[in-house]
């Protein structure tokens, strides 16, 4: 019975374990079911993460893109509206200019055309009322009178007599240079004919001195000078009377550099005076030498000179001793030009060589160096009067083309005459 209970207890026993390993497997089950349910949500939780946050970066750099190329657009639009703009601006600024342009043109094409018609009614008024111009003169003063007497306007008066008396000067000034160019024309062709005459008159000093060049570049010189002084003077009474502006500018240049020449010359004169005086001698020897005796151009002209200077030889008449015709000579002979005339007795033969009868024949004991120093400090005065009155009738050309040319308000090359 005991062995019966004791059966039963470990039936029951092993019953409860069994049910009790059940319980827990069952439990064990459950748990590991719900365990693994678990592992499985969190993974899944987990894996839904990681797919969110992808999902989610995806679509912030999906808006991070579409924000970037929404702000590049926009900042391409505002670029764009700044260039619009910015070409909207310089083509204004580049129209206002041209417009500018335009009117300053129309502006000054309209003062040319003003200032070009009252030119031309001006020039046509003088020419048409060269008859009537002091009658009209008359008038205007008396007109200029009466509205200062009745109107009291001093300025007006004022300004009207101003400018009719700068239209006088400026006609005064213009007659003034005509006259002088005139004058200055005379005077080139005086200095032209001067140095034809000492190079073509047989009895000129340019004859004594053929074998110098320098005399005789110094006679193409004074003709050259001569023909230029003509052509000033022609030029300058063109553009005088016909106001060109052109030929009064080229006028006063050639004028200066004239009265420069003239001055760089006449202190060369002065300084080299010595060398002149001794060049000179030399020449005279030479031809005192050569005097021929022939009856030649040369002893004509020699011959002029001692009889009109009454002098003889250049330093003294010893100076013909040199000569080889007196010296060769078996008589005693001397040129006949140095006959002292108040002296001698008998004819008179102004040329050539004569025979003296005694050795105390009257010649004249004066060279001709002497006699020509003693005419220049004679005539100084003379001879320094006129360079002046020419440099100072150069400078009144000078200030009168200057004057002229200043008051020339355009050219007007309608006026030149067509040759």
């Amino acid at each position: 019975m005991r062995f019966r209970r004791r059966g039963e207890e470990r039936r029951r026993r092993g019953k409860e374990r069994r049910e009790g390993g059940e319980e827990r497997r069952r439990r064990e089950g459950g748990e590991e079911r719900r365990g693994g349910e678990g592992r499985r949500e969190e993974k899944e939780r987990r894996g839904g993460g990681e797919e969110g946050r992808r999902e989610g970066e995806e679509r912030r750099g999906e808006g991070g893109e579409k924000e970037r190329r929404k702000g590049g657009e926009e900042e391409r639009k505002r670029r764009g509206g700044e260039e619009r703009r910015e070409g909207g601006e310089k083509r204004r600024r580049e129209g206002e200019e041209k417009e500018g342009r335009r009117r300053r043109r129309r502006r000054r094409e309209g003062r040319d055309e003003r200032r070009g018609r009252g030119e031309e009614g001006r020039k046509r008024r003088e020419r048409g009322g060269e008859g009537r111009r002091g009658e009209k003169g008359g008038e205007e003063r008396r007109r200029s009178l009466r509205v200062l007497s009745s109107k009291g306007k001093d300025m007006f008066s004022v300004l009207n007599l101003s400018g009719i008396m700068g239209k006088g000067c400026v006609k005064a000034t213009k007659y003034f240079l005509f006259l002088f160019n005139l004058i200055f024309f005379l005077f080139g062709a005086i200095l032209m004919g001067f140095g034809l005459w000492l190079l073509l008159d047989n009895q000129s000093f340019i004859v004594l001195l053929n074998d110098s060049p320098a005399v005789k570049v110094a006679c193409y010189l004074l003709i050259g000078a001569g023909a230029f002084s003509m052509l000033m003077g022609f030029l300058g009474c063109l553009g005088a009377v016909y106001e060109v502006r052109c030929l009064l500018g080229l006028y006063f240049t050639c004028l200066l550099l004239i009265l420069l020449a003239q001055i760089a010359a006449g202190a060369l004169i002065y300084f080299q005076k010595d060398v002149l005086n001794q060049e000179m001698s030399k020449i005279v020897s030479k031809v005192l030498e050569n005097y021929p005796g022939n009856n030649s151009s040369t002893e004509q002209a020699w011959d002029f000179i001692q009889w009109s200077m009454e002098c003889c030889g250049w330093n003294a008449h010893l100076d013909w001793n040199d000569n080889p015709v007196i010296v060769n000579s078996s008589q005693l002979l001397f040129p006949c030009s140095c006959q002292n005339v108040s002296l001698a007795a008998g004819n008179f033969s102004g040329s050539g060589f004569c025979e003296a009868p005694t050795p105390d024949w009257p010649v004249y004991d004066v060279g001709c160096a002497a006699s020509v120093e003693s005419w220049l400090l004679t005539n100084i005065g003379v001879v320094l009067g006129i360079c002046l009155a020419v440099a100072l009738i150069e400078l009144l050309g000078m200030v009168l083309s200057m004057c002229l040319c200043r008051n020339v308000h355009r050219e007007d090359y309608t006026k030149v005459p067509k040759f």
